[in-house]
């Protein structure tokens, strides 16, 4: 699966979770706690389900979660 795949298939699974943030330019999703701790968990489920990965609660950090690129980081270091 390529990057913008990826990214895409991420920008979806956050939509779901919250359509009034504006993913694309948000930076501080866990910082400024534009996810709570539910829409957390339900984030990393729904991503461990789309991309077949086990994401731990040490990975649940702010440098894996604040924006939609640190998130696609994540998935992509998980697939190498």
């Amino acid at each position: 699966m390529e990057r913008t795949e990826i990214r895409e298939s991420i920008l979806d699974i956050l939509q779901d979770i919250n359509e009034d943030v504006d993913y694309e330019s948000e930076n501080k999703l866990m910082a400024d706690e534009v996810l709570d701790s539910f829409d957390l968990i339900t984030l990393a489920s729904e991503i461990g389900e789309e991309f077949d990965m086990e994401i731990s609660p040490q990975d649940i950090v702010k440098e894996n979660f604040n924006s939609v690129d640190s998130i696609t980081d994540m998935v992509m270091k998980s697939k190498n």
